[in-house]
């Protein structure tokens, strides 16, 4: 649990990071790269949250079979 909060924190982190970069960007003109970066991120964060979902939805399901069973 521990490692998954760390691990929260550290993508935040990066999605700050990369929205700043994007910001500084913008303000220079370099708009296509701010465009690429802003993609990437927002793909990563994503994968990242879905995989995340999913592992909630199985452990809910392994904890109600283990209850089901009478574990």
């Amino acid at each position: 649990m521990v490692a998954t909060v760390e691990k929260l924190i550290r993508v935040a982190e990066l999605a700050a990071r990369a929205g700043a970069i994007v910001k500084a960007l913008r303000k220079n003109g370099n708009n296509e790269a701010a465009d690429v970066i802003e993609k990437e991120c927002n793909a990563a964060c994503k994968q990242i949250v879905s995989v995340a979902k999913g592992r909630r939805r199985r452990a809910t399901r392994a904890r109600k079979q283990q209850r089901s069973v009478g574990g």
